[in-house]
């Protein structure tokens, strides 16, 4: 079962990153209203990081798919730049919106425990074979 969920993750790499892409610039640029709350201070931090944790694994998914060497790597580099180009754009393109510094700590953690996510599944894999 998981070997084939893999192969169809595989296949739709890219449609995946780029949906995602575009829904997440939409949600990163638009006022948001009725976002479920836990009951923090932080909820907003909690967002960011497990958004660009998903990031960071679909862009993954798409860079192994096609053999890049560091596959890891550039996918946190990747999804961080594109956190902070976000944020520029807040400032920039909108009213309601501004550059937040916490924001991009957030994004960056969430793309960080991506890779030591990947990391360890990458070495268990590599043991297991």
């Amino acid at each position: 079962m998981t070997t084939k969920l893999w192969l169809v993750l595989k296949k739709l790499a890219l449609p995946l990153v780029v949906v995602y892409v575009i829904a997440l610039t939409v949600a990163s640029l638009m006022r948001l209203t009725d976002v479920p709350s836990f009951g923090s201070s932080f909820d907003d931090k909690i967002y960011h990081l497990v958004a660009y944790f998903m990031f960071t694994l679909l862009v993954f998914n798409y860079l192994s798919s096609k053999h890049i060497k560091k596959a890891i790597l550039v996918s946190v580099v990747l999804t961080i730049c594109y956190g902070i180009i976000i944020e520029v754009m807040q400032y920039a393109l909108t009213t309601h919106r501004s550059f937040d510094g916490f924001d991009v700590i957030a994004n960056s953690l969430g793309a960080m425990l991506a890779a030591i996510t990947l990391r360890i599944v990458v070495k268990s894999k590599i043991k297991m074979n």
